[in-house]
């Protein structure tokens, strides 16, 4: 029975972002990209580390990877954060297959 529960817990925070990748999501995580699936828009608001940025980049790559979008701005607070995302932005195209998607940052 635990193992089912488990398997459950499981498949509710899978997020599916290619044919050989997911990632298990926290709630907030998981809450935050069905919103994004969904809505014009979206504010979120949560503690550092919550992983707002992560979740993000993970859907903004996904709309690129599947033709949804050819063209996107991440607006970032600092120049330390710039850094931080176009670092992980060039980690995670390859994970969806981006290898060619150009990244600028000004």
């Amino acid at each position: 029975m635990e193992a089912l529960l488990q398997t459950r817990r499981r498949l509710r925070s899978e997020i599916i972002l290619n044919d050989a990748k997911s990632i298990l999501a926290n709630r907030f995580q998981s809450d935050l990209w069905s919103s994004l699936s969904e809505a014009q828009w979206v504010s979120a608001t949560a503690p550092t580390a919550a992983g707002k940025t992560f979740a993000v980049l993970n859907w903004l790559l996904r709309q690129h990877a599947t033709g949804k979008s050819n063209s996107s701005v991440f607006v970032a607070p600092t120049r330390a954060l710039v850094s931080e995302v176009e670092r992980q932005l060039n980690d995670l195209k390859l994970v969806h297959g981006l290898n060619d998607l150009r990244l600028r940052t000004h």
